[in-house]
């Protein structure tokens, strides 16, 4: 497995259900790509910013980890992982 570190800017399309936030798809380099499956989630407390971070596979079989960060309301592609 390949992990390639992104750290950029991206638009996401997500559906609030509850008090969950659920990302379905999102846009990079100029592509979208539709969401497969949310592998894992978790929260961290960058200070002073609190983020999400989502695991989430594609068609392809890649892994792309993004975050959203909870006071700017940004999200971000963090990394790429691919056989």
């Amino acid at each position: 497995m390949e992990t390639t570190v992104i750290n950029e800017a991206i638009d996401v399309g997500v559906v609030f259900k509850k008090s969950e936030i659920i990302p379905k798809w999102f846009f990079w380099n100029n592509r979208k790509y539709e969401v497969k499956n949310i592998e894992f989630t978790w929260k961290t407390k960058e200070f002073p910013e609190k983020k999400l971070f989502f695991a989430l596979s594609v068609k392809s079989g890649t892994i792309f980890e993004i975050s959203f960060n909870l006071k700017t309301l940004l999200w971000n592609i963090e990394k790429s992982t691919s056989n």
